[in-house]
């Protein structure tokens, strides 16, 4: 188990090291910080903790910021060309 556990640990770290790589990091950092999300999840999962209502407002944030970065590029691209997201080239 605990060998299963280290080559899915190393296989993490390496695919995250593969997208940082490939992905612009402005676009990547905001979703590091999800980990808040599945720690309160794991926690409640696992330790039957339950989290303050300041972690889930914290979360909403964090959601929201990942969206909008993620999306961000789309809405410029989509303003500057003057076309609807359904016209754009992919």
């Amino acid at each position: 188990i605990f060998a299963l556990l280290g080559l899915l640990g190393y296989g993490v770290w390496y695919l995250a090291t593969l997208a940082y790589a490939r992905a612009p990091a402005q676009r990547l950092a905001p979703l590091e910080y999800t980990s808040l999300v599945w720690s309160a999840l794991l926690g409640l999962i696992f330790f039957d903790e339950m989290p303050g209502w300041q972690l889930w407002v914290g979360a909403v944030v964090i959601i929201t910021a990942c969206l909008v970065v993620a999306f961000e590029g789309r809405f410029r691209t989509r303003r500057e060309a003057r076309m609807p997201a359904s016209d754009l080239p992919e």
